[in-house]
This record gives structure tokens, sequence and C-alpha cells, in this order.
């Protein structure tokens, strides 16, 4: 215990200041800070480094493995789309070929436009002059 008490009394007298006659009057300063830097070794900044670069060139990763995904994704719709429309495209070229058929336009003719087959027929020539 003896051992303790003399420590605690050196602590105790080497942290209380009292006013001697030269201090008194003058305003009391506090003690200053020393701020000390943190050596940071350079391994440890080559790591954060590394380790930054290495997030970033993830990072880039994955937004061009989604950037690929979202593309391909399109592709296979416009594939899809594209198929539709030739498949629209050859039922409406089998439709115009019906309507050009002989029979088909015979048959609208008789129908619609109630035409009839001429029976008899004959020829008329025309003189053909000489115009001056």
């Amino acid at each position: 215990m003896a051992i303790g008490v003399g420590k605690m009394r050196q602590s105790t007298a080497e942290a209380a200041t009292w006013p001697t006659p030269a201090t008194r009057g003058r305003r009391a300063t506090a003690p200053r800070l020393q701020v000390r830097q943190l050596a940071v070794p350079q391994h440890a900044v080559m790591c954060m480094l590394v380790v930054l670069a290495c997030g970033a060139i993830s990072l880039l990763y994955l937004v061009q493995t989604s950037s690929v995904a979202s593309n391909a994704y399109r592709i296979e719709q416009l594939k899809a789309e594209n198929e539709a429309l030739v498949r629209t495209n050859e039922a409406l070229q089998l439709k115009i070929a019906g309507y050009e058929s002989l029979s088909s336009i015979e048959d609208t003719a008789r129908d619609k436009l109630g035409m009839q087959p001429v029976k008899d027929f004959e020829f008329l020539y025309v003189p053909v002059g000489v115009q001056h």
C-alpha cells in the first residue's frame, strides 16, 4: 500500500499547480495538446489501393454483365417480333396471290359487279386514216 500512496502523492503533486507570485494575475493557459501523426505503413496504403482497384474492376464487370444480359433479352424480343412480322407478310402475299388469280377476278366480276360472260361477239373494223 505504501508504494501506491507514494505514487499517488507524486502524481498529485505533479498534477497540482498553485499560482506562484510570478504567475498571479495572469490567466491560466491550458496545456497545449501535441498532435501526433499516425504513421501508416506503406504496405497498408498499397493494400487499400489494391482493394479499391479490385472493387472498381468488379463493379465494372457487373455493369458490363448486366448490360450484356439486357441486350440479349432485347435481341430475343426483336427476333420474336421479326418472326411474327414474317408470318404476317407471308399470309398477306398468299392473300394477294389469291386475289390476282383469274378465277377470283371472274367470281368478283360476276358476283359483286353483276357482269356476265360475252356470248355473241363480233369484230368491228375501224379504218384508221392518216391525220394531218
